[in-house]
């Protein structure tokens, strides 16, 4: 027993230091978001860190982009779809079938769904996040994907996309995590 209270004396300080710096890099990424996009005061809102830039490519989708991605390279990105089409779906489930279908995991796509789809909250509301991982082709870098969809109290559907190179996942999701807990759905 006594051979045994070293290792797990060990075992208890790693642990301790994994769960700090969890804590540490989350109150990090929080801080780090020194932005308020409120460019659509009747939908919805966030906040994002200082270098990111908001585009609207298309109606009903923001794209929030880290510097890499804004030059075109492999990068970070949060990506709003706003959908009334999707709303027409009937429950958030089929919305984000849907949404999947059409979008990444298209037959002519090279993504994969990671694990379960699995219920959560955003801004007081059920939402249904999953993840993804792939390109549109298998020869385009690869990227690691977190979507979140919610119903807005106007039966709107919002798609929350949270994108970034596989390789920098780990680095990235913290940040792109406190972006996504920031967000505020106002209808």
């Amino acid at each position: 027993m006594k051979r045994r209270l070293p290792a797990l004396i060990a075992v208890l300080i790693v642990v301790a230091l994994v769960v700090a710096g969890v804590i540490v890099s989350t109150q990090q990424s929080r801080s780090a978001l020194i932005h308020t996009y409120t460019g659509s005061p009747t939908a919805f809102s966030f906040q994002y860190p200082d270098g990111w830039q908001v585009s609207i490519p298309i109606q009903n989708i923001l794209l929030l982009a880290d510097p890499a991605a804004q030059r075109g390279e492999p990068g970070a990105t949060f990506t709003v779809q706003r959908s009334t089409a999707l709303a027409d779906e009937g429950s958030l489930g089929a919305a984000l079938n849907t949404y999947l279908r059409q979008g990444a995991l298209r037959p002519d796509r090279a993504w994969q769904q990671i694990g379960e789809v699995v219920t959560t909250a955003l801004d007081g509301r059920e939402a249904l996040q999953l993840d993804l991982e792939g390109g549109d082709s298998p020869t385009d870098p690869q990227f690691h994907s977190r979507v979140v969809a919610a119903q807005a109290a106007n039966g709107l559907i919002y798609v929350f996309a949270l994108n970034a190179p596989l390789a920098q996942w780990s680095t990235s999701a913290p940040l792109l995590e406190a972006v996504l807990a920031s967000a505020r759905i106002l209808e």
